[in-house]
């Protein structure tokens, strides 16, 4: 009898997981083809779709949308709105349009770069705290952790890295997200992406140093980071990995960071 117990119970556990692995397999087809289909749907000319590989770091770490804008009532994929809509209201503190577009501008005028830019560029020489104003031992720590990921992905370190990204990245995640919940118009959302692209092209010669400027600033300036190569992981695809969602490679191989060019009529905040 008892042997009949121990093989009832197994048989039971291997349903168990036969259930969930086909539960799991039916809703990520299920994800795939919403995904796909609101591609499709909001799918943008070249010269706004370049405009999204900005804020994209951020958005493939929160398993957003990358290559579209989400509008409310438009999209069937599971892009997690109620999150969002938390998120910023916890994190930033954005529960409306006046408080998005406090928020934005202020990453404009000022974000951490104001701060924190020579600092960061101090540590990038010396990787130490010598001369540094700003910067605490333990945000050094953070930084030195994070170039140890970066450097075991395989990925080189570029010489020129910039606070700059770690604000730009914000401002366009931001903007794309406060559009997704109505905080802010698609014209309003088109301009914060095109002056981001402006600033970034001037900025950096391209994704690498895009992509390294941002996760090294943050690591040195957000203490509440709990895993550092998570950024990393995420750079690391969005330069040489494929899209799972959509089959194809990621905007950034698409859309070089040396060949975006904003048109002469294209509006900048």
């Amino acid at each position: 009898m008892k042997w009949q117990v121990v093989l009832g119970v197994a048989m039971v556990a291997a349903m168990a997981i036969a259930m969930a692995a086909l539960a799991f397999y039916v809703l990520t087809k299920l994800e795939t083809y919403a995904r796909r289909k609101d591609q499709k749907n909001l799918e943008q000319p070249p010269e706004r779709e370049q405009l999204l590989c900005f804020g994209v770091i951020m958005a493939k770490r929160n398993g957003e949308a990358l290559r579209i804008l989400p509008q409310r009532n438009r999209y069937t994929a599971s892009y997690k709105i109620n999150d969002l809509r938390v998120g910023l209201a916890e994190a930033w503190e954005i529960n409306d349009r006046q408080s998005a577009i406090n928020a934005i501008q202020a990453l404009i005028s000022e974000g951490r770069r104001a701060y924190f830019g020579d600092d960061f560029k101090r540590l990038q020489m010396s990787g130490n705290s010598e001369a540094l104003e700003y910067l605490s031992g333990a945000d050094i720590a953070r930084w030195n952790r994070v170039k140890e990921a970066w450097l075991k992905e395989g990925l080189a370190l570029p010489a020129n890295l910039s606070m700059a990204a770690y604000d730009y990245e914000r401002i366009a995640w931001l903007a794309r997200g406060c559009f997704h919940l109505g905080y802010l118009t698609e014209d309003e959302t088109w301009r914060h992406l095109a002056w981001v692209a402006d600033q970034s092209c001037h900025e950096f010669a391209s994704w690498t140093e895009y992509g390294a400027s941002f996760v090294l600033g943050r690591a040195a300036t957000f203490s509440g980071e709990p895993d550092t190569a998570n950024g990393v992981a995420a750079v690391k695809e969005l330069l040489n990995g494929k899209d799972t969602w959509l089959g194809r490679p990621h905007l950034w191989q698409d859309y070089p960071l040396k060949d975006i060019g904003l048109r002469s009529e294209t509006p900048l905040i």
